[in-house]
């Protein structure tokens, strides 16, 4: 019996382990992400709100890749950077 109990508490720790690493890898993109278009000229303010909208993120990449078959050779950050990118030059053509 005390063995099923430590093996149960073994597996949440360890479950809240990886968990926290994932969750902690995904910001890193994020961050990284964000900082590789604003340095391309895209306002902070712009690229926070829209990085977080992961189905406008994820067609643009889609839609990016279908365009230029090296895009998804790029590492994720440049990917998810040239897509917030994309997406403001949308937002400023639209204005």
């Amino acid at each position: 019996m005390l063995e099923v109990i430590g093996f149960v508490v073994v597996a949440y720790i360890a479950f809240k382990v990886i968990r926290r690493i994932f969750r902690e890898t995904t910001r890193g993109t994020i961050r990284k992400a964000l900082s590789y278009a604003t340095e391309k000229g895209v306002p902070y303010d712009f690229g926070k709100k829209m990085i977080y909208n992961s189905e406008i993120i994820e067609k643009s990449i889609q839609l990016m890749g279908q365009q230029d078959p090296l895009f998804r050779e790029k590492t994720v950050y440049i990917q998810y950077g040239e897509a917030l990118i994309m997406l403001y030059h949308g937002f400023l053509s639209e204005k």
